[in-house]
């Protein structure tokens, strides 16, 4: 019968293993595989196939150079487009609930002149930080006619001006995962 710490010390080494197996994967899809793995490998493959079967060097150098710049450039062009392809698809939600009460107030102003303020609830649902996030009203169903503003993140930002501390409104804000943000 083994011992707990046999026993340990194979989930630890599994685990060890089960990591490493991961990072190579992860480097073996990584564009930096193509220059420091791929391009070379296939480089030297394609010089070793043209010694043996006896083609000119000049012609051979010409064609290990575009094999390794056709990777390297492959490699970088796809990695290109995968990051375009997750920043198009990162998402937002936006929360508006009636129930809760700071949610929608109907103000009067001195002057006489009515408003409804409301809050949105915003949060990053992409694994990435979006950075300098603006807020606008496109449309309102109850009036069509309206042209696009500007809203401004809930939450002052202090500014010293002179030493003198100053209150602003942030007019944009970075979004990091899962942290709700009102605006």
């Amino acid at each position: 019968m083994r011992s707990r710490k046999s026993r340990l010390n194979e989930v630890v080494t599994w685990i060890r293993t089960a990591g490493a197996v991961n990072t190579l994967w992860g480097f073996l899809k990584s564009p930096m595989a193509a220059v420091y793995l791929w391009g070379p490998f296939l480089t030297i493959w394609g010089l070793v196939g043209g010694l043996r079967e006896n083609v000119a060097t000049p012609y051979l150098l010409v064609t290990c150079t575009l094999i390794f710049g056709g990777i390297c450039w492959s490699a970088t062009q796809v990695g290109s487009l995968r990051d375009r392809f997750t920043d198009r698809y990162k998402k937002l939600r936006v929360i508006f609930d009636r129930a809760i009460p700071s949610c929608r107030a109907d103000v009067t102003f001195g002057d006489g002149s009515h408003a409804i303020c409301f809050r949105l609830q915003v949060e990053n649902e992409s694994t990435s930080k979006l950075e300098q996030c603006e807020a606008w009203i496109e449309s309102a169903d109850r009036f069509p006619n309206i042209s696009p503003f500007r809203l401004f993140w809930a939450g002052d930002t202090v500014v010293l001006t002179s030493g003198i501390p100053r209150i602003i409104q942030s007019m944009s804000v970075d979004l990091i995962k899962n942290v709700p943000r009102f605006v």
